[in-house]
């Protein structure tokens, strides 16, 4: 990866000043191609370049002009387009589309660039997505990717991205996207973003509208992110293996704020502060398709408020945590859940679920377990209940199979209630 002084070192190839209404593209390809053989910075001018689309060959670095540099496309997309190359460099240049861009892509295309680098650009009005990446690695970073058609960045079997400090906003279906065409290690970190106003124009149950979506791709990092106004998920694994959602505030999301689902295997969820949403965190999927594993700790979730479907029906899960296999439930703070604050286990989804030195306030119910024919075991320990109508509640799906295990003789041997307190 360039150092910003190497970025920029030498005077390098400049492009004369724009006339806006002069479509640029062939002077400035050439210009592009020269300067990088050469081994020189293309240093853009101030003002709006009208350019049909470029390609950019390996070892390409484009700057824009302190004053601010806009390249805004003519017809077809995409505007920046390079593929198997070492490095690619753009650094504070303004990238516009096109209404008239009518192909299924993304305003930015790099496939198998080993170090990309992309600093203190913003990517606007794409019709569909902002940036599509294919089997890329290095830095995308303090840059801006808002008003896009459906996807903000979209990253297919990165080669562990470094995605920080960036602002992404006002996408028709998904923020960020980090997928993988197989299960794989992926290794990208998602740092210190701010993503918001993510509606869902596609549809679904949850493949849109989401902040950040992670699919199939592993060891992926989410840390100090603020997402907001998500129509479903802040964050949401399907199907990835070792992923970390860390110290991250998620405020006001349309469904469930964090969502590990699917094939998903051994997910930590730490520190994240959630408020508003339908439910707070979902850890699930294990009876028809395996996903187990990991923790959920030291959150706070609150705000939560009754979800209707397009039917009018209510929502079941209405839940600060929902568990299923293999998870510890641990020192959250959970709030003004519309039904349980911790679910565990939904009819024979259960196994191995631990759920301890929880502070869950004002819900109806504090922990509802399944004992429902089939499901496994849960330990419910040293969990403080405040203003909630019954502490520890054993369940067959959504019906009530026991009084409050904290006050009456607990009959199940799949459930261990042990030192709860009420007050």
């Amino acid at each position: 990866m360039w150092t910003r002084r190497a970025f920029l070192a030498g005077a390098g190839a400049v492009l004369a000043q724009p006339a806006l209404a002069r479509d640029r593209a062939s002077e400035l390809q050439g210009l592009i191609e020269a300067a990088t053989s050469r081994r020189e910075v293309v240093r853009l001018p101030a003002g709006v370049v009208a350019t049909r689309g470029l390609t950019l060959p390996s070892g390409a670095r484009l700057v824009g002009a302190k004053a601010g540099t806009t390249l805004r496309l003519v017809g077809e997309g995409p505007l920046l387009y390079a593929r198997n190359a070492d490095r690619i460099g753009i650094e504070g240049v303004a990238l516009e589309g096109s209404r008239a861009d009518g192909h299924d892509g993304g305003l930015v295309e790099m496939a198998n660039v080993a170090r990309l680098t992309i600093e203190a650009c913003v990517i606007a009005d794409a019709p569909r997505d902002g940036v599509r990446l294919t089997a890329c690695g290095g830095r995308i970073a303090n840059s801006t990717i808002r008003k896009v058609g459906r996807g903000g960045l979209f990253s297919l079997d990165s080669g562990g991205l470094l995605i920080e400090n960036n602002l992404v906003e006002q996408c028709g279906d998904n923020g960020v996207q980090i997928w993988g065409s197989a299960q794989r290690a992926d290794g990208s970190r998602v740092i210190g973003n701010r993503i918001r106003a993510i509606r869902n124009r596609s549809g679904g149950t949850g493949q849109y509208g989401n902040g950040l979506s992670i699919y199939r791709a592993g060891a992926v990092l989410a840390q100090k992110n603020r997402i907001a106004d998500c129509a479903f998920s802040a964050l949401r694994d399907n199907s990835g293996h070792g992923v970390r959602f860390l110290d991250n505030v998620c405020e006001r999301s349309g469904e469930t704020a964090i969502f590990a689902e699917f094939a998903y295997r051994d997910v930590a969820i730490e520190r994240n502060l959630i408020d508003g949403a339908a439910s707070g965190i979902q850890m699930v999927n294990f009876a028809d398709h395996g996903g187990r594993g990991g923790v959920c700790v030291d959150n706070v979730i609150r705000g939560l408020h009754v979800y209707r479907d397009g039917e009018g029906k209510e929502w079941g899960y209405q839940c600060g945590v929902k568990v299923e296999a293999e998870t510890l439930v641990a020192r959250n703070r959970i709030d003004d859940a519309p039904w349980c604050g911790v679910l565990a286990g939904w009819g024979p989804s259960l196994k191995d679920v631990r759920i301890e030195d929880n502070v869950i306030r004002n819900a109806p119910i504090g922990v509802g377990a399944s004992v429902a024919p089939g499901a496994g075991r849960a330990s419910i320990r040293r969990n403080a209940f405040q203003g909630v109508r019954q502490g520890v509640v054993a369940l067959r799906w959504d019906k009530a199979a026991s009084g409050d295990l904290t006050r009456e003789p607990n009959g199940f041997a799949s459930l261990t209630v042990e030192a709860n307190r009420a007050g």
